[in-house]
């Protein structure tokens, strides 16, 4: 092999690994903004302040890796030249990243106020809240599943998923809102279980974005089809609540 051959070799490799250590570095800062998310569910489910601290604490580390990926990007972006697949990947990992910060937001968000709960009569909703929790976890953990072995269809699972968590975001709401028509003094709590709620359905979209990402790495082509929706909360009146 001549000495060019040999140089050129060491480029693709090269090359190959930068786009690897990319796809290795969403993995890992996925698997944190899951274990985050997971740690908020824990924090309302049992009101457990330690689990809310750890979810709060762990915000800092995911933008740590947003960054850490923006840096990855743009090397590949100046050194590398990206086209076709590769430039998919490449986009597809900055926007994932990007929507993976946000999770993370939210997820710290939702423990922050599980710690502002102090309510134990308004306890037994929040079965639906952790119900709507564990969905949008799972559906986060099948989009993260279907990046790392680049399956389109294990992304379009969690995509279809979201209606799910929609329609449970509205039946939590008109408990939310019939409870604190009937108890006044427990308004602060449900206060904070409304924004709870509205966080975790958030994060339904914000992993919904991210099994398109990975259907168009994957595929080369948008989804065409309407996104699945059923959060009626906006449309429904004081009157409808209450004799709901």
């Amino acid at each position: 092999m001549s000495l060019e051959d040999n140089n050129q070799e060491h480029i693709v490799r090269s090359y190959s690994e930068e786009l690897n250590l990319l796809t290795a570095t969403v993995v890992r800062m996925g698997g944190i903004t899951e274990s985050q998310l997971n740690l908020s569910i824990k924090a309302i489910e049992n009101l457990d302040v330690s689990k809310a601290d750890l979810a709060i604490k762990s915000d800092l580390e995911l933008d740590n890796f947003e960054k850490e990926i923006e840096g990855l990007v743009t090397r590949l972006f100046v050194l590398r030249q990206p086209m076709a697949v590769d430039l998919r990947n490449v986009m597809a990992a900055l926007k994932i990243s990007s929507d993976l910060e946000r999770i993370g937001d939210y997820a710290k968000n939702i423990a922050i106020r599980s710690k502002s709960i102090t309510d134990d009569k308004i306890l037994p909703i929040m079965e639906g809240l952790v119900s709507m929790g564990t969905l949008a976890s799972e559906c986060l953990r099948n989009v993260l599943d279907g990046y790392q072995a680049l399956d389109s269809e294990a992304a379009l699972e969690a995509w279809r998923k979201d209606e799910e968590i929609d329609k449970l975001y509205t039946n939590v709401f008109v408990e939310i809102v019939n409870f604190m028509e009937k108890n006044s003094g427990s308004v602060n709590s449900g206060t904070h279980m409304a924004f709870i709620g509205k966080n975790i359905e958030r994060i339904g979209d914000l992993t919904t974005n991210i099994a398109e990402e990975i259907y168009f790495m994957v595929r080369g082509e948008r989804l065409t089809d309407d996104r699945p929706k059923a959060d009626k909360t906006a449309t429904i009146t004081s009157n409808e609540v209450i004799n709901d």
